[in-house]
């Protein structure tokens, strides 16, 4: 049986996607950006994507690998465990902008932020149908 672990995947992102942001952020923050809108927008992007890329996945490695050992059930499923993880690669990177409602910002930029982020919460169903 070819098995994978899910929490391997987590680990993977927050080793790309660690990269990335501070790829991303170096040339944002190199590059002298035009005025306080973008800096602060820049600034939000970057302490979110630290947040989520980074803290965020390695919580979810580390519950998605630890919670089957420690009730001794194996995953419920390994495709909703994926669906998991994509949604979590995919919706992380759009969080930041919800700190600045009501800003000099585009509503659509603001909105989708908040969008993001609630649909992060997508990650969490796979664990929690482990412990049903």
């Amino acid at each position: 049986m070819n098995k994978f672990y899910i929490s391997q995947w987590y680990l993977l992102v927050r080793s790309s996607g660690s990269v990335a942001v501070r790829g991303w952020s170096a040339k944002l923050f190199v590059v002298p950006v035009q005025g306080v809108v973008a800096k602060r927008l820049s600034g939000w992007w970057y302490a979110n994507n630290l947040l989520f890329l980074w803290f965020g996945a390695i919580a979810l490695g580390t519950a998605s690998y630890m919670i089957p050992k420690v009730i001794g059930r194996p995953v419920y499923s390994y495709h909703l465990a994926a669906i998991g993880f994509w949604s979590y690669a995919l919706f992380s990177s759009w969080t930041g902008m919800q700190r600045l409602v009501d800003g000099p910002f585009p509503a659509w930029m603001v909105t989708a932020s908040i969008a993001a982020t609630i649909l992060t919460l997508i990650p969490v169903a796979p664990l929690g149908s482990i412990i049903t």
